[in-house]
């Protein structure tokens, strides 16, 4: 029998920057969801707390992502976790990395505010700001105009004082979202498991998922195939194992069709993932994995999602399995 361990921090933790408490309880809400993958797996309680739990020597750790801290405390328990290296995880989840791969003309990464400025200059018809470690919205900011705005400097002095460069590209209207699945095994063979469709609000926040015959299909989806292909090539060479998730996606910018085939690599357990293992537990040919916003102290989602032990659904849709969403805590439904 396996343990699972849902670090949601992971990019964060990759980043040496400090974890929010709300972060933390993002994760806590989540932290049953790895049993998707491992449905016969015990939930570690993560961050561990002394006394907290009593693990079994010899077993299988199974992490949402890799990071020292993780790795540490599988050793420390005498937990299994295959071949991982730490610092090729980081390398092949920094943003720029992928930009590597396949950049966008205009795209560049800027290592000091005047650099930054001539990169936002030559976007002037939208640009995005990323941080190299930033995930589903956050770490990134959005604008238009030759000018960098005041709070825009402040955030991307942050970034430069923690030694890293800051990810600029054009601001592409998106059309439609792809998120395709692989598992690199060790010795490098890629398995391709699969694609569907990410849905986001207008900050690029993550809000569900396209799932089997719910994802419509576009023509350009053979060239995402190819991209993301590559990119999970790439990473394997890199020496990483496990699973890969490359977002991509379609759309337009000054009028000019994009066709962005790498636009994020996430070495790590991802939801796409999860969805794609969610539909085959379903046994359903298509369906809308739904997360909708939590709203303030209520402790409900928007559209009357219930939550904290209520487990309603909205649309017409079920709640998770029990097994994977205690209660209904994440807030999610299924369509």
């Amino acid at each position: 029998m396996s343990y699972v361990l849902t670090n949601l921090e992971f990019e964060l933790a990759l980043s040496g920057a400090p974890i929010p408490k709300a972060v933390r309880a993002m994760s806590a809400r989540w932290s049953h969801i790895l049993r998707l993958l491992e449905p016969e797996a015990e939930v570690v309680v993560w961050p561990p707390t002394a006394g907290s739990q009593t693990l079994e020597p010899g077993r299988r750790l199974v992490a949402w992502g890799w990071t020292d801290e993780v790795l540490a405390f599988a050793e420390k328990a005498g937990l299994e976790v295959g071949p991982v290296d730490v610092g090729v995880v980081r390398e092949v989840n920094d943003k720029r990395f992928g930009l590597g791969i396949e950049a966008l003309a205009g795209s560049a990464v800027c290592g000091s505010e005047a650099e930054l400025a001539e990169a936002v200059r030559g976007l002037e018809a939208g640009w995005v700001l990323k941080h190299p470690f930033g995930v589903s919205g956050r770490g990134q900011l959005r604008g238009r105009g030759s000018d960098l705005p005041d709070d825009a400097r402040r955030w991307a002095q942050r970034v430069f004082g923690a030694g890293l460069g800051v990810v600029v590209e054009p601001r592409v209207e998106i059309e439609a979202e792809r998120s395709l699945h692989f598992e690199i095994e060790a010795g490098g063979a890629v398995r391709e498991l699969g694609m569907c469709a990410l849905m986001a609000d207008a900050t690029g926040t993550f809000r569900g998922l396209g799932l089997g015959s719910a994802v419509d299909v576009l023509e350009e989806d053979a060239l995402l195939w190819e991209g993301a292909r590559k990119a999970a090539r790439a990473v394997a060479e890199r020496g990483y194992v496990g699973p890969v998730g490359v977002d991509a996606y379609v759309g337009w910018y000054v009028g000019e069709r994009v066709v962005r085939a790498v636009s994020e690599i996430n070495a790590r357990v991802s939801f796409g993932r999860l969805g794609l293992a969610l539909l085959g537990r379903l046994g359903w040919e298509g369906a809308r994995w739904v997360h909708p916003v939590r709203s303030g102290r209520s402790g409900r989602s928007e559209r009357g999602v219930g939550v904290g032990g209520e487990g309603g659904a909205g649309e017409g849709g079920v709640c998770l399995p029990e097994s994977v969403d205690p209660a209904g805590r994440s807030g999610t439904y299924v369509v």
